[in-house]
């Protein structure tokens, strides 16, 4: 209904506009209307807003019609019509006439004042009971939210030990904590070792946890821990525990840590603050406290879903359908709030749609009377407008997306005289312009290999927003892919739109001028749809890939570049060990050639579902390495799974007859001892605090295995 109401005309549009606006004003009067309403929404957020990460994340907007202010309170949110409750509102009052727009990116989080500060002290000593630190300014806790306390020491004295705290011990990761060497690199740290210890805390005059255990002086969590230099923490206190304690809502003036016992250490400054959070728990990732906004635990799909809005009650409020073509496009109510959703090309979240003038639809996509793929010489190409009188074509030949600004086609064919991408789009008034008709052409050019022909803007590559410019970012920028297979004929076998990132480690990939990167066909916002061919001739059980990795050789680029590629194979193929399946490909940016590259495979949950039988919900893929820090962090799933299992068995006894049956329950010793045979006979010195994947699932049993990697 949606899509057949956008392509209507203009006069149409206007007329069911004023019926609309007509029925909205009987609603208020009969008060039937919804108070509270989805009013817009988006998922393809290209540039519309990023959220307090500097992220895009799909969005939609809550708008409050009514003349009373509402309690959010109990309201939620969800993907699925008939599981309400899915992400739930804590306290927050909507004004009347108040927009908000809320994330779904999946992060879960709550939106809160940026974290306050309670005790910003320099030349900081503990002493034994209690310490306490005033707030700078009242934190309001409104008595639903989980709070988080952060804390970061340093000491630029050398290496001391931490104060010994009294310590509540939970069926959870309570804690994170990272420490560094040489300075106060930890309090920046994103990741850090979790800990199922809480300190505990004296909230005013109140007591929250009790005396279960207590740190070492070397070890976390440790609110004043400097060992090594400097230490970062996080400590989650969830809303349950602090009113079972008494702590009142309201407002929290200070705080107090039980030290137990200090070696009188002396600290340049200790920073204390404290937010909230949606979360229940803790991970290895330290939570951003700055929540300026509210994150759903649940995104919305690559290809579109419909969002609803339950009320306390647990009924459906309102939904919105949102499955957009373009980026940075939405749909939403016009006028606001009065259940006819439209097309915006311009985006206005967390304000009035009412200024905004509807777009009639999409134009629909060009193409082209000449075939994208290899020739001898020069091709004569005419573009093919499929819209009405009143569109216009635009075109491209420096991988950029035609704009507005762009060439005007004037209906003469278009001299390609060397390899170009092409690219051509339409545009007509009060349309949004539809997607760019796309087509490489290769003039007397010959590869024995595939080619991947990308295109995108330069800015989107060089420059100070470039990723080629910016390696060590982790930026996703928008482009163009078509795939032609290695036959003499050149098959094109994939054209679509992708997102493009960095990828690698610390080694060569990011560094040398030939970048490795991803690219994400199945992207929510730049990708369309995974490729369905078998990419990978050794890997021929595989026809699905939402993810390359073009790898540039890394620590051998330019030497032996296919080294590693050669060794994990020797190693693991016939065998119960994992390893990335590849093969070379030839790769142009922009019509210019860009190398040869190994196609690899990502160690990703698309794999392990292909090669495996696996179910996405049982996963845990896990990563270390020293690009990240050398802290063992989730791919997918959660490495507190490993942590306990990693108990277990250091807890059992070795010299027992059953030692290796307990043991083997949970870790596969086929794949562990060949992953150990493999990763010593090749001699790999960056192992093995570096170079981890670990994974496990339903089809293992649940239980550990190992695949081998980046063994040059």
């Amino acid at each position: 209904m949606l899509f057949a109401f956008q392509q209507q005309s203009r006069t149409t549009i206007l007329m069911k506009i004023k019926l609309s606006i007509f029925a909205l004003t009987i609603a208020y009067c009969q008060s039937v209307f919804a108070q509270i309403v989805i009013n817009e929404g988006s998922n393809k957020n290209a540039s519309s807003i990023t959220d307090e990460d500097g992220e895009l994340s799909d969005w939609i907007e809550i708008y409050n019609a009514g003349s009373d202010a509402v309690d959010l309170a109990g309201y939620s949110l969800s993907d699925n019509a008939s599981q309400s409750g899915m992400w739930t509102f804590p306290h927050y009052v909507l004004q009347p006439g108040q927009f908000l727009v809320v994330f779904c990116s999946s992060k879960n989080r709550y939106a809160s004042p940026p974290a306050i500060t309670f005790n910003y002290a320099e030349a900081f000593t503990p002493q034994e009971g209690w310490n306490n630190h005033p707030a700078q300014q009242s934190f309001i806790w409104d008595g639903i939210s989980n709070l988080v306390l952060n804390t970061c020491s340093y000491w630029s004295g050398g290496y001391t030990s931490n104060s010994i705290f009294n310590q509540t011990a939970t069926d959870y990761v309570a804690s994170v904590s990272s420490y560094a060497d040489g300075g106060d690199y930890a309090c920046y740290s994103q990741y850090g070792e979790t800990s199922n210890l809480r300190p505990v805390l004296r909230i005013n005059d109140v007591v929250v946890g009790q005396n279960d255990a207590q740190n070492c002086n070397t070890c976390y969590p440790a609110p004043y821990g400097n060992w090594y230099f400097g230490a970062r923490m996080q400590t989650i206190y969830r809303a349950a525990d602090l009113l079972a304690a008494g702590v009142t809502p309201g407002a929290i003036d200070s705080i107090a840590f039980d030290v137990a016992a200090t070696a009188a250490n002396y600290y340049d400054y200790i920073n204390i603050q404290l937010s909230t959070t949606a979360a229940n728990e803790l991970s290895f990732e330290f939570q951003n406290t700055s929540g300026s906004y509210f994150h759903t635990n649940f995104s919305i799909a690559g290809t579109g879903e419909t969002i609803y809005l339950f009320n306390p009650e647990g009924n459906q409020e309102d939904s919105i359908e949102i499955s957009l073509q373009s980026l940075n496009a939405s749909v939403g109510s016009f006028p606001d709030a009065n259940g006819l959703d439209v097309l915006f090309a311009t985006p206005t979240p967390g304000s009035t749609n009412n200024d905004t003038e509807p777009a009639d639809g999409y134009t629909i996509q060009p193409s082209f009377n000449v075939n994208p793929g290899f020739y001898l010489g020069a091709q004569s190409v005419s573009i093919l407008n499929p819209n009405g009188p009143l569109s216009v074509i635009r075109y491209t030949t420096d991988g950029s997306e035609p704009q507005t600004n762009s060439a005007l086609y004037s209906g003469s064919p278009i001299s390609i005289q060397s390899t170009t991408v092409l690219k051509a789009r339409a545009f007509e008034a009060n349309h949004i312009p539809g997607p760019s008709g796309v087509a490489s052409y290769f003039i007397g050019a010959d590869h024995s290999t595939p080619i991947l022909s990308i295109s995108t803007a330069n800015e989107n590559l060089y420059g100070p927003e470039g990723m080629f410019d910016n390696p060590f970012s982790d930026w996703l920028k928008s482009g163009y892919v078509e795939y032609f297979d290695s036959t003499d004929a050149h098959n094109l076998l994939m054209s679509q739109y992708t997102g493009m990132i960095m990828d690698g480690g610390a080694g060569g990939s990011r560094s040398q001028p030939q970048r490795s990167f991803r690219l994400k066909l199945a992207d929510g916002i730049f990708g369309e749809a995974p490729m369905e061919h078998q990419v990978i001739p050794t890997v021929p059980y595989r026809n699905q890939y939402s993810d390359f990795y073009l790898r540039n050789g890394s620590n051998q680029y330019l030497a032996l570049p296919y080294k590693d590629a050669a060794q994990v194979r020797m190693m693991c193929e016939g065998n119960p060990t994992y390893f990335s399946g590849w093969r070379p490909v030839t790769v142009y940016i922009n019509g210019q050639y860009h190398g040869l590259y190994e196609l690899r495979e990502k160690f990703n949950a698309e794999k392990f579902e292909i090669q495996d039988n696996a179910s996405r919900d049982s996963m845990d893929i896990l990563s270390l390495s020293y690009y990240y820090g050398g802290i063992l962090r989730a791919v997918e799933g959660d490495p507190q799974h490993y942590w306990d299992d990693w108990g277990y068995m250091s807890q059992l006894d070795a010299t027992s007859p059953d030692y290796i049956s307990q043991i083997s329950s949970l870790l596969d010793l086929d794949n562990y001892t060949d992953y150990i045979i493999g990763e010593s006979f090749m001699a790999n010195v960056d192992w093995p605090y570096n170079n981890i994947k670990i994974y496990r699932s339903d089809a293992s049993d649940y239980k550990w295995r190992f695949a081998i990697q980046d063994l040059e």
